[in-house]
Parts: C-alpha cells; sequence; structure tokens
C-alpha cells in the first residue's frame, strides 16, 4: 500500500485567517469532477452542519453562498465532497416535544452547492416529522445532492447514496444512534425508520454488517457515516467501537463520524480508517457549548483522503475554527491552528498516528 502520513506539527503553518489551505494530502494528478479515471478518489469530509438559528440569520443577511466561501479550496479539490446535514429544511411540520429542534427554510439548501453527499441520519432530522424529512430530502434532490441515511420507509433509508469517481463507484451508506433527551426524555429510537414509516436508518451491528455487505458486493468501495456517541465526551463509547468494527468487517473502506460534537480519535483497522468525529463544522453556538473552557466544540477540520480499491491510500485534515459569533467556518490561525492540533494530538491513538497505522 502506498501511504502518505502528515505530521501534525505542520498544520501550524497557516500563518493568518485569510492564508492558502494546507496541503494535507497529495493530490492525484487530475483529480476533480472532470478528470480521468485514475482509480483513485480523493474525499473531503466534514462534520455537522446546522444552517437554523444564528447561522439562518447570517445566510439570510449574506447569501447562502457565503456559508462555506471561508473554507472552500479544500473542499473543492475534491471528487468526492460529504458532510452530515443536521437540520430539517422544510416550513411544514409539527415541532417533536425535544430538548432542541432545529428547521430551516429549503432555500437553505443552497448553501450545500459544494457537497456531494449529505447525510440526513441523526437527532434532528425528524425534528419536523415525516413532512419535514420528505420536504428536507425533495430540497437536496432538487440541486443534485446525494442524501443517505434516511427516508419513507426503512429500506429508503438503509439504501446508500452511489457516486461515481475516478472510475470508482462508490457507496456511502448512513447510520446514526444517539442518547435520548436529557431534559424532555424524548426517545431517540423514535426517529428510526420501519418497514411502513419514515426515519432514519438506526445503527445497530447487524443492520450495519449487512447493509455494508450488500453494499461492497456491488461497488468498489464503501464509505460509511456514523452520527453516535455521547455529546462533548472525549472517549469513544464502547458501541461506537462496536458499530465502526462492524462497518470495517464487513467491508467498509473508511468511517466518518460525527454527533459528539468534539473532534474525536481516529483508528486504523485492517486498511480502513475510522474517523470518530468530525466534530461542528458549521454551527452556532448555545450554553452547552459556551460552558466547557477553550469552546472544544469550535475546533474543527476538512477531513481528507484519498481512497482506491484496497483501502486508504493517504489522509490528513485542514484545520478549520468554526465562528463563535455567526457559527461559519473558517481556515484558521497560527495560534487556533495549534489549538487544533493540540486538541487532536492528545487523542490517543492520534489523527497521525492512525494514519500511520494504516501501512503496518
Amino acid at each position: 500500500m502506498v501511504l502518505t502520513a502528515f505530521a501534525l506539527a505542520a498544520l501550524a503553518a497557516c500563518s493568518s485567517r485569510d492564508s492558502a489551505p494546507i496541503a494535507v494530502v497529495q493530490p492525484t494528478p487530475g483529480t476533480g469532477a472532470a478528470a480521468s479515471t485514475s482509480g483513485v478518489a480523493r474525499v473531503s469530509a466534514v462534520g455537522d452542519v446546522m444552517l437554523a438559528r444564528a447561522v439562518g440569520d447570517a445566510i439570510a443577511r449574506q447569501g447562502a453562498g457565503t456559508v462555506f466561501a471561508a473554507v472552500a479550496a479544500p473542499i473543492a479539490t475534491a471528487d468526492i465532497a460529504f458532510a452530515n446535514l443536521e437540520v430539517p429544511l422544510t416550513s411544514r411540520g409539527v415541532a417533536a416535544n425535544k430538548d432542541f429542534t432545529f428547521r430551516a427554510p429549503a432555500s437553505s439548501a443552497d448553501a450545500l452547492a459544494r457537497s456531494d453527499v449529505v447525510s440526513v441520519s441523526n437527532n434532528h432530522s425528524l425534528d419536523y416529522g415525516p413532512d419535514g424529512l420528505a420536504d428536507t430530502l425533495a430540497a437536496l434532490q432538487a440541486r443534485g445532492i446525494a442524501a443517505t441515511g434516511a427516508g419513507a420507509i426503512l429500506a429508503d433509508a438503509l439504501r446508500p447514496a452511489t457516486v461515481t469517481a475516478q472510475g470508482l463507484r462508490i457507496a456511502v451508506p448512513a447510520f446514526a444512534s444517539f442518547d435520548d433527551d436529557s431534559v424532555t426524555g424524548y426517545r431517540a429510537r423514535s426517529f428510526a425508520a420501519t418497514p411502513t414509516s419514515a426515519g432514519i436508518a438506526w445503527a445497530e451491528p447487524k443492520a450495519i454488517r449487512d447493509a455494508v455487505a450488500r453494499a461492497k458486493a456491488a461497488h468498489d468501495v464503501v464509505i460509511v457515516s456514523m452520527h453516535w456517541g455521547h455529546e462533548y465526551r472525549d472517549e469513544i463509547a464502547p458501541e461506537q467501537r462496536a458499530l465502526a468494527y462492524a462497518a470495517v468487517d464487513a467491508g467498509a473502506t473508511l468511517v466518518l463520524g460525527s454527533g459528539p460534537p468534539l473532534l474525536q480519535r481516529c483508528e486504523a483497522r485492517n486498511g480502513a480508517l475510522i474517523v470518530y468525529s468530525l466534530g461542528n463544522l458549521l454551527f452556532d453556538l448555545d450554553e452547552y457549548d459556551r460552558a466547557f473552557p477553550g469552546l472544544p466544540s469550535t475546533l474543527s477540520m476538512v477531513f481528507q483522503a484519498e481512497l482506491t480499491k484496497d483501502g486508504v491510500r493517504s489522509a490528513g485534515f485542514v484545520p478549520a475554527v468554526t465562528d463563535e459569533l455567526t457559527g461559519f467556518p473558517w481556515l484558521v490561525t497560527r495560534a487556533a491552528a495549534t489549538a487544533v492540533q493540540a486538541r487532536a494530538a492528545r487523542l490517543k491513538p492520534s489523527i497521525a498516528e492512525a494514519i500511520a497505522g494504516l501501512g503496518r
């Protein structure tokens, strides 16, 4: 396996808020939508994206095209750009009796124009019920963005998004498993799709193994999105690891996690890479975020990897920070890059160690 590992110390090379992005993955010549079939697909992935509250207000003032402008460069170089959409795009439905409910107008989907695939399998997908979910899926489809992880019935929720890049047929199924609400007691499992009702693909080891095995039989590469874990905790929950291993052992090349909403560690397993949490990329702050010293939920990244039929060829990330006021992301100053670097290095195994472990 050809592997490029990147020292986290290099992240501090970004010298100003307006500086060029840090090159963390050596590009395959000719990557991009118009490129030939090299057999090496470059993926850019970000974590939670929320288009309501202060973010929605900023979009209304500045336009949807400004949302990812500051982090556009590392996303634009990818063959496949992925995000976790954590807000229904709808004006319909009734708000669920949850601790937090979000929604944004369907026009907010314009902010995702740089995305190829988004997961809609998370703890806000049905904040406004089946109508809200249906409107979200319709808004994405109208813009040519592939949605994954939820649908009108369970079979739809389990059906992966399929994209073709660099001659590779790539499947992206998505799953979610999260805690019941702490205040209202809202039952998380009520979001799960059934054979006859709308919802998300609930994350269970057998369901994941079966879905990944089916996808692998018909695709060259399988990327699995997981919305999971416990909020504001560094440690990987045992159930996260069990779900990740189920995906990898069934044939997944890359597992992209979100939800805590902090950056969490990575792990290499059998030539695959597990990114336990990509953190928040586009999200305003609430009182829970501000309760944690150092505002760790503002530390983020644009994760990048090169994938082949044989596994992960290279990986790394561009450090980013979420603005405290607008919730918009931007590539970081030297000091902020150091903060992201320090957090990434604290996690054991660190991201660099996990990437290096792929070659063993």
